[in-house]
Formats: structure tokens, C-alpha cells, sequence
């Protein structure tokens, strides 16, 4: 009889696991990509085509180290071609869905498809916290409304206040700049200096 609970409660784990990722979006993809790198890189030494081997190593090491000094290579708000860098691919989709983890902690990000991610990306730079996003095409998302909720919910990235722009040339991409001082320091405080003639 234990032998049959013990059985009956290790399905109801296995079930609710695969509950559980059901709600998450997946990066298993992204990851295969890479791994898929590796094959091609190893099959040919395998097969004695070292040349093809070492091409293929060549560029996987010129990707890599691009994606040291382009950022696009390795940011969440890149687009689905990068899953086919090795590694930053990797970098990238984590970027993406822990950005979309906050913003749908803050209640910025609504969707109802747990799944689903959108372009989003987390970086700091002067001891800020930036969040950039495109939210166009999606619903509440306008200036005033993300105020709001920033205002209530600006704590989920452990900060006091925030400033936040929206990319003129396209409505909906927004970057949101957050700092764990009482006031944010944008670009536009800074002191601009000039020679006079």
C-alpha cells in the first residue's frame, strides 16, 4: 500500500513540474543552437575534414568575440537570429525572459501566455538600472499608464525612482531608468560644456 502512495505522489511531482514549465518560456531552443555548434565544429575533425572543422571554429570564435564588444549579440532585445549565436544566443533569451520575469512582476508586462516573452533587456550603466522593452502592440502599454505602475512598482528592481523615455522613431519601445537614489540623474541633467569663440 506505501509502495503504491510513494508511487502516486512522485507522478503528482512529475505532474506538477510539467505544470510548472508550462508557465515558464523556454530557452531549450536556444541552447540546442548552440550545441548544434558544437557538432559542427567536432564532426568534421571526426571525419578527418579538419579544414571544414577548423572554418567552423573559426567563426565560432569570431562570434564569440564579437558579441564581447556588440552588445546586440547578446541582448534580449535582439532578434531571433541571434539564437544562432553560440553562447551569447544563450545570454541573450535568459536576458529576454528574466527582463519579462520583472516587468511582469511590476505588472507592466500583462500577457495571459505565461510562455510568452517580448524584445526586453536589463543592463546597468553609471549605477543605473536600465529596462528597455518594445511593448508596441501591446495593451496599457502608454506613457502615463507605466508611470503609474512604475510609481507602485519600481521596488521589483530594488529602486526608489525612476525615469522613463519612449523611442520617438517607434512608439512602444521604451526604456525605463531606474535608481536607488530619491531622484534619477538622466542625460538631460547633465552640465553641458562648450568653448566660446
Amino acid at each position: 500500500m506505501s509502495e503504491l502512495k510513494k508511487i502516486g505522489q512522485e507522478t503528482a511531482k512529475a505532474q506538477a513540474k510539467q505544470e510548472a514549465k508550462k508557465n515558464q518560456p523556454d530557452v531549450s531552443g536556444t541552447v540546442g543552437l548552440t550545441l548544434v555548434w558544437l557538432a559542427v565544429i567536432v564532426l568534421p575533425f571526426m571525419l578527418h575534414a579538419d579544414i571544414i572543422g577548423w572554418l567552423a571554429l573559426a567563426v565560432a570564435v569570431i562570434l564569440l568575440v564579437a558579441g564581447i564588444f556588440w552588445k546586440p549579440l547578446r541582448s534580449g532585445m535582439s532578434n531571433a537570429l541571434v539564437g544562432l549565436v553560440p553562447l551569447w544566443g544563450i545570454v541573450a533569451r535568459f536576458d529576454r525572459v528574466n527582463t519579462c520575469s520583472k516587468l511582469r512582476k511590476a505588472e507592466i508586462y500583462t500577457d495571459e501566455d505565461k510562455t510568452k516573452t517580448i524584445p526586453a533587456t536589463t543592463y546597468k550603466r553609471d549605477g543605473d538600472t536600465f529596462v528597455r522593452f518594445d511593448g508596441g502592440g501591446e495593451s496599457g502599454m502608454n506613457p502615463d499608464h507605466l508611470k503609474e505602475l512604475l510609481t507602485q512598482n519600481a521596488r521589483v528592481w530594488r529602486c526608489r525612482s525612476f525615469a522613463i523615455s519612449e523611442d520617438t522613431a517607434n512608439p512602444g519601445l521604451f526604456t525605463v531608468q531606474l535608481s536607488t537614489s530619491p531622484t534619477v540623474k538622466t542625460a538631460l541633467d547633465n552640465a553641458v560644456i562648450g568653448v566660446l569663440a
